[in-house]
């Protein structure tokens, strides 16, 4: 199901999904023209607030007991983990984020996010190198949830 366009309200928390489409939002240039894609994530990106790391953390508690939250704890993932696995998800079930990371990519193109985006989807939490040397050696490619290639 596609993340819901609407503003946060106090009343519900934001999926990791979500958080994740707000961090990609952070990865937009600043001088762009105005498009779906960019107005999208523009408004993602307003959803997480100014702490992306506080809105991660708050998702991932949100998420304990869904499908996400026990694979999660049971493989042991960290949050700059989740949040890669939550711009997978988001471009598996969402056409527009699929666009979204098509535009952040172009001219290389394509709707899988690189390497390269995932590193910048991680530089709101902090140390995007430390993060990315993690996210390539740890749980989530060790089990074959994350792949490269």
């Amino acid at each position: 199901m596609p993340p819901d366009p609407r503003p946060l309200t106090s009343h519900r928390a934001l999926s990791t999904i979500e958080c994740a489409l707000g961090l990609l939002g952070a990865a937009l240039p600043e001088a762009r023209e105005e498009t779906p894609e960019t107005a999208f994530l523009s408004a993602a990106q307003a959803r997480i607030g100014p702490n992306p790391a506080a809105a991660l953390a708050q998702a991932v508690l949100s998420e304990a007991g869904t499908p996400l939250g026990r694979v999660a704890a049971a493989l042991g993932l960290s949050a700059p983990e989740r949040a890669a696995i939550g711009v997978a998800l988001a471009v598996e079930t969402d056409p527009m984020a699929g666009r979204c990371v098509t535009y952040l990519q172009s001219p290389v193109g394509g709707s899988r996010p690189t390497l390269g985006l995932i590193s910048s989807v991680l530089a709101p939490l902090g140390a995007e190198n430390a993060r990315l040397a993690s996210l390539i050696s740890g749980p989530a490619m060790r089990s074959g949830l994350l792949r490269m290639g």
